[in-house]
């Protein structure tokens, strides 16, 4: 015991404490490589589970809303008739039996007769106060969105907004909007400015054609650029360098000789 005791006191030498330093050196290193291989793993993993799982959170809410309500609907109706105890609805079938009525929909509109009932069943809607602006509102934002047979945007576009300086982008929804011009003839553009992160909101603009600059992207890589803020940078954006100008600065209204002496004599 006396022997270990004695092994135990002597002094380390400079070899033994660096041996110590750089066994413990090595240590904390390791421990900083897990965590870092742990925190890449863990952000690695949230981005490829948050966008799938925000997708089928809204397609699941949007599923069990129509397909739940359709249900309701559905046994309530049975209820009535005194088939409701014995009939079981399945999940799934309500939802079912909305888009089979909406195609059934497009398909009497498509015909004859039933161009006829609609068009009688929108005029009269259109006749009722405060419900007409509702239903002139969604039928052209729905024609707008959902019409297959033109786009929407028609091209992409960098715009000096919301001051001198600053850019934005913009989708051109009409490259000349009828009846507006500028007082040198010029036409005017109408372009819709999308909020970040949800494009779905933003500012309709009317802005004359020469202050609008053509950006290299399509419509749907500006979209992932909006949507990201800005940290998704498609590569059509990069190959091209966009020359941004500046506008100058609008000319001061010069004041007539009857407004100097009218503002001389107020001084």
């Amino acid at each position: 015991m006396t022997q270990e005791m004695n092994h135990d006191n002597n002094p380390k030498t400079p070899d033994d404490i660096a041996r110590d330093l750089k066994r413990e050196a090595l240590k904390r290193k390791r421990s900083k490589r897990h965590s870092a291989r742990l925190r890449r793993h863990f952000f690695a993993g949230l981005l490829v589970i948050v966008p799938i799982g925000v997708t089928i959170w809204v397609v699941a809410w949007l599923v069990n809303l129509i397909d739940g309500k359709t249900r309701h609907f559905l046994n309530a109706f049975l209820n009535r008739l005194g088939w409701g105890e014995s009939q079981v609805i399945p999940i799934g079938f309500g939802l079912l039996i909305v888009i089979v009525g909406i195609c059934f929909t497009g398909m009497l509109a498509s015909n004859f007769l039933g161009k006829r009932f609609f068009g009688i069943l929108e005029n009269l809607i259109r006749r009722v106060p405060g419900v007409s602006w509702i239903y002139n509102a969604s039928h052209q934002v729905s024609h707008a969105f959902l019409n297959r047979k033109k786009d929407v945007f028609s091209d992409v576009v960098f715009v000096e907004y919301p001051r001198k300086g600053i850019y934005s982008i913009g989708f051109v929804t009409n490259r000349s909007v009828p009846g507006m011009q500028v007082e040198s003839g010029e036409n005017i553009s109408s372009v819709f400015i999308p909020t970040t992160p949800n494009p779905t909101s933003g500012f309709l603009l009317f802005i004359p054609q020469s202050q609008l600059t053509k950006c290299p992207m399509t419509v749907e890589e500006s979209m992932k650029l909006i949507i990201s803020g800005g940290v998704v940078i498609p590569e059509s954006l990069v190959a091209e360098i966009t020359d941004l100008p500046i506008l100058p600065d609008p000319e001061p209204t010069r004041g007539t000789p009857d407004d100097v002496g009218s503002m001389a004599e107020l001084g």
